[in-house]
C-alpha cells in the first residue's frame, strides 16, 4: 500500500472548495448578482431607493466590479472597482453620473449588505448609507 500524500490531498480539497465557491457565485460572503434596497443620503435627508449589483468577483485577488444606481436623495449610477478584503471589507470607488466620484464601504450580513457611501466633487460633499438585499443572484 502506498500513503496518500497529505500536502497534494490538502491542495486538492482547497481546489475543490474555490471551483465549489465558484459555482456559487459568492466570496467572503459577497455573492454575484442584483441586491435591491433603500438609500438614505445623510447629508440631505433624503431618502431613495438603491440598486447593487456585484458584477464580478476574482476570488484569487479579491477584486470585484459592481454598479451602484440610486433615485430620489442620490440620484445616479457609477460603476465601481475595488476589492474584498481578508476581513471581508469590501471598499470600491469610481465615477458617479451626476458628478463626482463616489466611494464605498460595505460589509454583508447574510444576503444583505450594508453600506456607507461618500459622493464628492469640488464644489459638495454628500455621505449616506445603503441597506439592500439580493433580489436576482447571477446566472
Amino acid at each position: 500500500l502506498i500513503a496518500p500524500n497529505a500536502p497534494a490531498v490538502a491542495a486538492l480539497r482547497s481546489r475543490v472548495d474555490a471551483a465549489k465557491a465558484q459555482v456559487r457565485g459568492d466570496f467572503r460572503g459577497f455573492k454575484l448578482g442584483s441586491y435591491e434596497g433603500r438609500a438614505t443620503n445623510t447629508t440631505a435627508n433624503a431618502k431613495g431607493k438603491a440598486v447593487f449589483e456585484i458584477k464580478t468577483i476574482d476570488r484569487t485577488s479579491g477584486a470585484v466590479t459592481a454598479i451602484f444606481e440610486a433615485s430620489q436623495g442620490l440620484v445616479g449610477k457609477g460603476t465601481l472597482r475595488g476589492s474584498i478584503d481578508g476581513s471581508g471589507l469590501m471598499e470600491l470607488s469610481g465615477p458617479f453620473s451626476s458628478g463626482g466620484e463616489i466611494h464605498i464601504l460595505a460589509r454583508i450580513n447574510g444576503n444583505v449588505i450594508r453600506a456607507k457611501y461618500r459622493l464628492g466633487n469640488r464644489t459638495r460633499q454628500h455621505d449616506g448609507v445603503f441597506r439592500v438585499a439580493l433580489s436576482h443572484p447571477a446566472k
